[in-house]
């Protein structure tokens, strides 16, 4: 089985990094970990944060479907 862990964020901080190295090696073998980072919508041009969350979250919705879809079994 393979969990999609999802960040919103371009770059990840090294320590972020050896956290989730750790995170993921506590996990059984059989039980695989994935971390997908999601760009973040620019805080620039006058966006409520009501349309910047929006727009993070489709990029959230097509991560999770595209993940989804790479695994179902016809």
């Amino acid at each position: 089985m393979k969990l999609l862990v999802i960040a919103v964020g371009q770059r990840v901080p090294d320590w972020a990094q050896t956290a989730w190295a750790d995170y993921a090696k506590r996990f059984p073998p059989e039980l695989r970990l994935e971390l997908k980072a999601i760009k973040t919508e620019p805080r620039s041009g006058g966006k409520t944060t009501e349309q910047i969350m929006a727009a993070e979250r489709q990029r959230i919705e097509a991560a999770i479907t595209k993940f989804c879809a790479e695994r179902t079994v016809d």
